[in-house]
This record gives C-alpha cells, sequence and structure tokens, in this order.
C-alpha cells in the first residue's frame, strides 16, 4: 500500500509525491480531532459527509479521506471543481488497488500514519454529523481528564426507492459497547487508545475495535461517557 494512486490515476489525486508539502501542512495542523474517512466511490454521500464537518459549529477538527483504490476522474473532478477540498483541514489520498476489506485495512493506515491529534472519529464516507457534533463532543470531553472515550446514538438510515417506502426507515440506536453492538463512526477515542491497537481485515471488525478500546480504558481506570444527543447519520 501507498499513500498515493498508482500512474494512471495520480493526476487525480489531491496529494501527490511532488505534492507532499500539503500532507505535510496537514499534520501540522493542531487540533483535537481527527476525522478519518474510509470511502469508496460515494458521491453525493461523501460531499454530506465533508459538508457536515464544514458546517461544525466548533473548528476544532482535521479530516482525512482514503479512497480504496483510484479515485474516478469525474468524483475527483467533481471534488475539486465544488472546492470540497479547498479547506486545508480536508486532505484525500488514494491507495494504488482496491483492499475491499471493509475499509479496515486503510483505518489502520490512519492508525499507525495519520493520527496526529488527541482524539480520532473512524467513519465511512457515506456517514454524516449534525453541526454542533464537534461542540457536543468538546463539552464531554472537557467535563472530566479521565473521559477516554465518548458515544453516542446514531440514526440507521435505510436508503431505498423513494416510491416504496416501506424500504425505507429510521430508527435510533444507542450504543452498545460489544461486538455488533456499535458502529465504527459511533464514538471517539483517545490516541493513546486508539494507537495500541488494529483493526482485523478479515470482519466487520468495528465492535471488536471498540471493545478493545473498552477494555484498555477500563484497565487503566479511565472513563467512557454515553451522551444522550443523536448527531451522527448512519446509511445502511
Amino acid at each position: 500500500m501507498i499513500e498515493v494512486a498508482s500512474e494512471e490515476s495520480k493526476k487525480f489525486t489531491f496529494v501527490s509525491p511532488e505534492d507532499s508539502p500539503k500532507l505535510d501542512a496537514w499534520k501540522k495542523i493542531d487540533v483535537p480531532l481527527t476525522v478519518g474517512v474510509v470511502t469508496y466511490s460515494q458521491n453525493f454521500l461523501l460531499k454530506t459527509l465533508i459538508n457536515s464537518f464544514e458546517a461544525q459549529r466548533d473548528p476544532s477538527w482535521k479530516m482525512i479521506i482514503l479512497h480504496d483504490g483510484p479515485i474516478s476522474t469525474p468524483l475527483y473532478e467533481s471534488l475539486l471543481n465544488d472546492n470540497y477540498l479547498k479547506n486545508k483541514k480536508i486532505i484525500l489520498l488514494t491507495t494504488d488497488t482496491r483492499h475491499n476489506d471493509y475499509g479496515h485495512s486503510l483505518r489502520n493506515l490512519i492508525l499507525e500514519k495519520y493520527l496526529t491529534t488527541s482524539w480520532l472519529l473512524l467513519t465511512n464516507g457515506d456517514n454524516y454529523y449534525v453541526p454542533t457534533f464537534v461542540e457536543n463532543m468538546t463539552e464531554e470531553i472537557e467535563k472530566d481528564p479521565d473521559i477516554f472515550m465518548v458515544a453516542y446514538p446514531a440514526i440507521l438510515h435505510k436508503t431505498g426507492n423513494a416510491l416504496n417506502p416501506d424500504k425505507l426507515y429510521n430508527v435510533v440506536k444507542e450504543p452498545h459497547l460489544s461486538v455488533g453492538g456499535i458502529d465504527m463512526g459511533q464514538f471517539i477515542v483517545r490516541k493513546e487508545v486508539a494507537s495500541q491497537f488494529r483493526i482485523n481485515p478479515t470482519i466487520i471488525g468495528d465492535g471488536e475495535f471498540c471493545l478493545k478500546c473498552v477494555r484498555y480504558i477500563k484497565s487503566k481506570s479511565k472513563k467512557i461517557y454515553r451522551t444522550y444527543s443523536v448527531d451522527f447519520v448512519h446509511n445502511v
């Protein structure tokens, strides 16, 4: 795996070898939260996610987007021409080939190389967050220095044919800190916890990764908070 696209897609990649100062500058942005996004060919949903962070009332975040494999020309040009990559706090990288492993290899790359802040959110390119999300997370974190994870409810939104509303649903899902009980985008965690672990690329490892973090936090006698506000929409 490399951090830039292969030759056939390199010209459509935001960060290329000759353009690496942009990545270096991104790493030096001093904010508390890294939003690590894994995506594959998501167009308007990825734009919705980016917009949801551009709209945050608290600017204490930066975002790295890892595209799983060379990005298509229309998607990249659309992101570029519509200014979705204009903000220096948002950077897009691609890999040379598609891993197609639930995004976990790319999440591990974020954990290994791009986590430069004190807190981490791992999420997908088809999710989005309300404009008070970072503000709410900051408020929770500042309550107690021993808080090492914050988990929050999610709206599960199933997309479908608008002519068949029975195929659509919105359900509020409370976070359960267990395998199968929580989505990857449903919690933030401190760097010193997240950096201890890697995600198994052969399984849907959201809950497994969360549970590893939970066990580590408890072993250190630190705290986990759950919020009541629904700040996160997960498209399923």
